[in-house]
């Protein structure tokens, strides 16, 4: 499976362990590598930075692997492993009586994403951290969900993130998420499978007419086809955030799925959608790390029809594959987090802090960010020269999600917003915005627990 040439053994040791299901070839690999790891520190590492311990300690908890795994990383995957068991154990407790209450109200509902992948290919729902329950309902049946969200306990996050919930109809694809009140359980409920602000247009009709059964815990619910399945992953891949995490699910469908996949049909739904450059980013990057022939073929009809950054991008990032493994950039979720909290809070010097702390992100963060979004090597003396490009990059990111119209707009009513709570603030002195302390009490959350869940839901 693994191109020795290309990666190290603690890299192909990481690549093996993403797996979902190892052929016994595979798994003869995993165990010889173990038995010849000298350095267990760079494991943990890089297993961190791609945020896949869960599934690590799956693949090395068993014999011969595990005796062999020094004690102090044993104890740290063991405890990693089962705080998101908890976390995850608890957000399906806390969903399920909404699970049950749409089966028995007769609304049809798709699972998504790791919910999905988690029961049907992984067959273990801690594989990864889950932040979220995500399905798909109907616009209509959308509707009738915000009167059965209150009733079973669940709050709408909307003002949080400085919006309301119905007036994302207008412009998203989904509802603001719902939260269970001991913040356990989060909901995000979908009628479509990406923005209508972006230029692509997944047809959601035909998707619900090839719709399969799935049962969740002994309710029968529905899933997507299996090409609908990897043409959501890909759509929905973050451009900078590409660890293990987040391209293991990739390509774990695909060597599920096998032949049983019907590339031509989703070559199809690709070019209906208009999503070429996105479906070639994420099938390239998974290409360069877990190689599959049906992969690459799709890949070589896809590349005639991307150009321009998307594809220049996507070859520099695969040119160097274990630099794949090190490129996981979350610079953007802090500039995004930052923005959140500039939109709730109306103190002066709240509002002053997020604003800077927000372009401060933006144009100044931290070298190794650099190197990742530009997929340098770690230590490059060449970053100097790219940090003028990565306000550029995340500006690029956002404004393909909002269209540059909207991010401009957006732009412009953050300098509007600051200039108004400074003239409100100089100029009535009995004029106390909302703090953020002040918001969370609305919600009967401290400021922290509303940090963390903001954070949850990023």
């Amino acid at each position: 499976m693994v191109v020795t040439a290309l990666f190290s053994k603690a890299e192909q040791l990481l690549l093996l362990a993403s797996l979902a299901h190892r052929r016994a070839d595979e798994q003869a690999a995993l165990e010889a590598l173990v038995g010849q790891m000298p350095d267990w520190k760079h494991i943990e590492i890089l297993a961190i930075e791609n945020a896949i311990l869960p599934m690590l300690y799956r693949a090395l908890h068993s014999e011969p692997c595990w005796t062999r795994v020094p004690v102090s990383l044993q104890e740290t995957l063991v405890a990693h492993a089962r705080s998101i068991a908890e976390t995850n154990r608890a957000r399906i407790t806390a969903v399920m009586p909404v699970v049950r209450r749409l089966a028995a109200e007769a609304i049809p509902v798709i699972m998504l994403k790791g919910i999905y992948l988690a029961e049907s290919l992984y067959q273990d729902a801690s594989y990864k951290r889950m932040n979220d329950v995500d399905f798909l309902v109907t616009l209509a049946d959308a509707r009738k969900l915000y009167a059965i969200y209150e009733e079973l306990g669940f709050f709408c996050v909307a003002p949080l993130m400085g919006d309301s919930a119905q007036r994302q109809e207008k412009y998203s694809h989904h509802m603001p998420p719902f939260v269970s009140r001991d913040l356990t359980g989060v909901l995000g409920t979908h009628w479509g499978l990406i923005s209508p602000l972006t230029p692509y247009k997944i047809d959601i009709g035909s998707l619900w007419e090839r719709k399969v059964p799935f049962d969740f815990y002994g309710v029968q619910l529905w899933a997507m086809a299996p090409e609908d399945n990897l043409h959501h992953l890909c759509v929905h891949l973050p451009y900078y955030k590409t660890g293990l995490r987040e391209l293991m699910d990739l390509y774990n469908l695909v060597r599920e799925q096998g032949d049983r996949l019907d590339w031509e049909a989703f070559l199809a739904r690709v070019q209906s959608a208009g999503t070429e450059e996105l479906v070639f980013h994420a099938l390239s990057l998974c290409q360069a790390l877990v190689p599959d022939d049906r992969v690459r073929a799709c890949l070589r009809l896809l590349e005639s029809r991307v150009g321009g950054f998307y594809l220049t991008d996507t070859l520099r990032k695969i040119a160097h594959p274990a630099r794949i493994l090190r490129s996981r950039a979350t610079q953007v979720s802090k500039v995004e987090r930052a923005y959140g909290e500039f939109s709730l809070t109306w103190d002066l010097k709240e509002k002053t802090r997020a604003y800077l702390s927000m372009w401060r992100h933006a144009t100044l963060p931290p070298r190794r960010e650099v190197e990742k979004m530009n997929y340098l090597k770690p230590g490059s003396p060449l970053v100097w020269l790219y940090y003028p490009l990565n306000p550029v990059r995340i500006a690029r990111l956002l404004a393909k999600d909002l269209g540059w119209k909207l991010f401009w707009l957006v732009n412009l009513k953050e300098i509007i917003d600051l200039v108004s709570c400074a003239w409100l603030t100089l100029t009535r002195p009995a004029y106390r915005g909302q703090t953020l302390a002040a918001f969370a009490k609305r919600f009967d959350l401290t400021p922290e627990q509303l940090r963390q869940l903001k954070g949850a839901l990023e």
